[in-house]
């Protein structure tokens, strides 16, 4: 089995604009790279660390309080 057939939920791609507010303090520009019940990818230049609380405003879709769970090479995804 593929790591990604243990997903609880099937991720839905979608590109969105996204504000990223990192700890309250910072803010970044950024983009939605998919979704799903409970998380979500980010491209941004932010470089939080895992465990961080980010609340992402997408466009269009909703304001939604997070936690940084993993980091990737472009940007990180969030538990919420």
């Amino acid at each position: 089995m593929f790591k990604s057939d243990s997903r609880r939920y099937r991720r839905i791609s979608l590109d969105l604009p996204a504000r990223i507010v990192i700890n309250a303090v910072d803010e970044y520009e950024g983009r939605l790279l998919n979704i799903s019940p409970g998380d979500m990818a980010l491209i941004c230049d932010a470089k939080p660390v895992v465990g961080d609380a980010a609340v992402v405003h997408i466009e269009g879709l909703d304001v939604i309080e997070t936690t940084v769970a993993r980091i990737f090479p472009d940007g990180f995804a969030v538990s919420f």
